[in-house]
């Protein structure tokens, strides 16, 4: 957190936890932290072939740049470069938040998340 902005570095699921809801449930509860904490903006990078990037721009991250390259060959598990982009999260705008009641259960035993 500097001043009122937060950087997102490092956003990791397993992949066999993957596609159940739970990444949605993490980061919708973390920009329900940013928006009663008065924080404006949440900041992100994801390399460009990552599938992540559709669940950010799902919950209102928009790419706000480009580092063309920027992941080089050797850090690149197909040997290809790979673009990183920039992403931001502004609070002003809204997002199906979690309720309070909700809980990560109902992410793994199928309920909303």
């Amino acid at each position: 957190l500097v001043l009122d902005e937060v950087e997102i570095h490092t956003f990791f699921l397993h992949p066999d936890w993957r596609k159940k809801g739970i990444g949605s449930f993490m980061m919708k509860s973390f920009l329900s932290g940013c928006h009663s904490s008065g924080v404006s903006a949440v900041h992100l990078e994801v390399r460009s072939k990552n599938p992540a990037r559709e669940l950010y721009s799902r919950l209102g991250f928009r790419e706000s740049g480009i580092r063309k390259g920027y992941y080089g060959p050797q850090w690149s598990p197909d040997g290809q470069s790979d673009d990183a982009i920039l992403m931001v999260y502004t609070t002003g705008k809204t997002v199906d938040l979690p309720n309070p009641g909700e809980s990560l259960m109902a992410c793994l035993t199928g309920g909303s998340g």
